[in-house]
């Protein structure tokens, strides 16, 4: 099963590279190749990664194709804009649902991978290029309702998993809310701004209370020591810098052969 996001563009034979990896590795329940910024060389996403933080993190964003890739590597989630999945591995882990309603928008493609490592399935990123991509035009860049949707989301996780940093992240998520609104001002947008914690908080309860609980230790997942929090609570760029250093480091580890 293909999932092509409608700002996406699968190159020709695109499909056929990804079919036949998925064919010849009957153990792997989803995939990627690298996906390009549209009209670009440069890298959109080449695996995604998530940390112990619940962020995520896009392999390779920005460096121009090929970089350092050339073999197929375990990833934490394929990335939704182009997706190859295997329909058996997720009726057998999901039944016949793809995704969590409630996470739509930002939270689908990432717990998904994360549901799908949790029942003992394995997903991989090929090293070769197979679609590009015209990143945030679903909801424009760093809309409001992005940001909302994404930290709502991401609270909500962060109560239905095993990360060791629980309240980190809601104090991340606040840290966040408060600079957004620093930036933009306390009008229009504050409101939907300040529903981020709570409807995140009651979305993870309910979710809880259906019986949803994921292990993410079970995935490949960027784990962070205690003395490197702090970085997270720094600029941007340092974070970014941070993810990608610990992907240089593990890119061996994370081969599949």
């Amino acid at each position: 099963m293909l999932l092509l996001n409608s700002d996406a563009i699968l190159f020709q034979g695109g499909l056929r590279t990804l079919v036949e990896y998925a064919e010849n590795n009957g153990s792997v329940a989803g995939l990627q190749g690298v996906v390009l910024r549209y009209r670009s060389k440069l890298i959109d996403t080449a695996g995604d990664y998530v940390s112990e933080l619940l962020q995520t993190y896009p392999l390779g964003v920005l460096y121009e194709y090929p970089w350092i890739l050339r073999k197929p590597i375990y990833v934490t989630y394929v990335d939704g804009s182009c997706a190859l999945y295997r329909v058996e591995s997720i009726l057998k882990c999901l039944g016949n649902k793809l995704f969590i309603d409630e996470f739509f928008g930002y939270g689908d493609d990432n717990v998904l991978g994360l549901m799908l490592w949790d029942c003992g399935h394995k997903l991989v990123a090929i090293p070769e290029a197979v679609a590009s991509h015209a990143r945030c035009l679903t909801f424009g860049r760093r809309s409001i309702l992005s940001d909302y949707l994404s930290g709502r989301n991401r609270v909500a996780l962060s109560l239905i998993t095993n990360t060791r940093y629980k309240s980190i992240i809601l104090l991340h998520v606040l840290r966040s809310i408060a600079t957004s609104m620093l930036k933009t001002g306390f009008k229009g947008s504050a409101s939907l701004r300040a529903r981020t914690l709570p409807d995140g908080i009651r979305l993870g309860k309910r979710l809880r209370s259906k019986g949803l609980f994921i292990n993410v230790y079970r995935a490949p997942l960027i784990k962070i020591p205690i003395k490197d929090l702090i970085v997270f609570f720094t600029a941007r760029r340092l974070v970014e810098k941070y993810f990608e250093n610990w992907a240089l480091r593990n890119l061996n580890s994370l081969t599949t052969d």
